[in-house]
């Protein structure tokens, strides 16, 4: 189904009935939207060198090279092993914990502070 957009509200409905979430884009600067299925346990299926690197990581979902074969083949990997994806489902939702603003802000003031030093 192609919905066209929603409201904000209506988001988390969307995740949950979800099996994964896919994110096709060669950019993203940070990957807000791996976040929003991450806090709903759903894994994420994306691109390595994209803003999902940071937040999906290795453990909340699958990054694959570029190339839509690569990214058929994390989708039929999820799509096969349920367990797969609870597990990826569960530990997106434990990471997504640690990006609340104030973490955020937190380790950039600290990057920030290292750059100057240096």
């Amino acid at each position: 189904d192609f919905t066209g957009p929603l409201r904000h509200e209506k988001l988390g409905e969307y995740y949950r009935k979800a099996a994964l979430l896919v994110v096709p884009s060669y950019y993203e600067s940070f990957g807000l939207v791996g976040l929003e299925a991450m806090a709903s346990a759903r894994p994420v299926v994306g691109f390595e060198h994209t803003g999902l690197q940071e937040t999906v990581g290795d453990d909340a979902g699958i990054l694959v090279k570029m190339g839509a074969r690569n990214l058929a083949g994390a989708l039929s990997k999820l799509l096969e092993d349920k367990n797969l994806r609870h597990r990826l489902g569960e530990q997106g939702r434990s990471r997504v914990i640690g990006f609340d603003w104030s973490n955020i802000v937190r380790e950039y003031r600290r990057l920030y502070e290292r750059i100057i030093k240096e």
